[in-house]
Formats: structure tokens, sequence, C-alpha cells
């Protein structure tokens, strides 16, 4: 009886020395991802963009709107500044397909006013190419409207960011080869 208890607590011992194990999943189950000890998986990489245009509804029923559409990658939060009413107005898009994303997409919207959070994240779906609006309470809305884009190559530039040129030089007309006296120390030098 004595040596079964000594046993299981070598047994123990030994348990304790291994450390934790890894954990256990079943060989022929699919939707397990094969994943190594100490290796971290990558979120799957969406492809795409989208413009969208938006437009606030203010209490005073006024209607304020940037001069353009903004430019959203699929998948990346993207943040839009806009000042009006002497008010700045704060959006933190983040825009995922569903489906093939050529009909219908999820937008997160989140919105402040001069630092103060208006809409907390938010999540919604919207139909591309439709106004989609979000109502709030005290008269506000937000409306949004969303215009997929192709995308080539891995990531699309916004086309509010200019791209970086190298600069064209222009050839340097010849002159002519001035003569100069012997004893000039600085001659050639312009």
């Amino acid at each position: 009886m004595r040596q079964g208890a000594r046993w299981g607590a070598v047994l123990v011992a030994i348990g304790l020395l291994m450390g934790p194990l890894p954990s256990v999943r079943a060989a022929d189950d699919p939707e397990d991802e094969e994943i190594e000890d100490g290796e971290e998986t990558e979120a799957p990489v969406v492809r795409g963009a989208a413009d969208v245009k938006i437009e606030v509804k203010l209490e005073s029923g006024r209607v304020v709107k940037p001069e353009s559409a903004v430019h959203v990658d699929y998948g990346v939060q993207t943040g839009v500044e806009l000042q009006a009413d002497g008010s700045k107005h704060q959006f933190q898009l983040t825009i995922m397909p569903k489906g093939d994303g050529k009909k219908e997409v999820a937008i997160t919207v989140g919105y402040d006013r001069d630092g103060e959070p208006i809409v907390a994240p938010y999540t919604f779906d919207a139909k591309v190419k439709k106004r989609e609006v979000l109502r709030i309470e005290g008269g506000m809305a937000l409306a949004f409207t969303i215009t997929p884009k192709k995308v080539d190559g891995e990531q699309a530039p916004a086309p509010d960011e200019e791209q970086p040129t190298e600069p064209v030089e222009k050839p340097k007309p010849k002159d002519k080869i001035e003569v100069c006296e012997e004893d000039d120390p600085l001659c050639g030098i312009k």
C-alpha cells in the first residue's frame, strides 16, 4: 500500500515538472486549423475598398458633409474628421463585404462631436450604392452612401493621397566653353 502511494507521488511530481500540455484536438476535425505551439494565426486578409459619402444632419436641421467621398479599405478602421458649424465631427469607419461585397456590406460607425461620443461603435448592414440613414436621438442623423471600388495590387492608395513622383530633370543647355586668362585661378568656375 505504501509503495503505491509513493509511485503516485512520483507520477504527480513528473507531471508537474513537464508543465502544461498543449490543447488536444481531434485529428479529423476539418474546422480546426493546425496551429503549432508558439505560432500566431493572422486574421484573414480582405481585399477591396469603397468610397463613402457621409452626411450629418444636425439638431438645427442643417446638413453638413465633406467636399468629397472618403476612401476606405475593407477591414481597415479609417478615421475621418470634418469641421462644420464651429464643431469638429470625427468618424471611425470600418467596412467589411458581405458575400461577394457587390450588393451588401457591414459598416461599423463611431461618431464623436467636439470630443464627446455621440455614437459608440455600431455595426449595421448597408446596401451598396444606396443611401443608408442612421437616426440619432435629438433629431440628428448620419447618412452613408457606399460605392465599392476595384483594388489592383496589394493595397489601393487613397485617391486623396498624392503619390510621390520622381522629379523630372530638364536637360541643361550646352554652354560655350569660355577661354580664361592664364593667371586667373577661378577660371571656369561659375
